[in-house]
């Protein structure tokens, strides 16, 4: 008896424990240069990353596409900035 009660004490810590984990599975990943080339995969993954800010940090995708939006971002600031005359 003594024994399915420490059984018993020891499964629901286990389970107590692992209730709150999510755990991110991997589904898509495309890497900084192609998401610069699919601008509009790279807004749908920002916005989905945006929506669930806990699995964000786990998404390796989440991190390629802000850091591709980041790039255009940059480049776009800079052919701006060429183009218009400084005199």
């Amino acid at each position: 008896m003594k024994y399915i009660i420490i059984a018993s004490i020891i499964g629901l810590a286990a389970a107590a424990g692992g209730a709150g984990i999510v755990h991110w599975q991997a589904t898509e990943y495309h890497d900084v240069a192609w998401y610069r080339a699919n601008i509009e995969a790279t807004k749908t993954k920002i916005a989905a990353c945006k929506d669930n800010p806990g699995l964000a940090p786990a998404d390796p995708g989440c991190a390629s596409a802000g850091k591709a939006a980041m790039d255009k971002s940059i480049d776009d600031f800079i052919a701006r900035a060429d183009a218009k005359p400084w005199n």
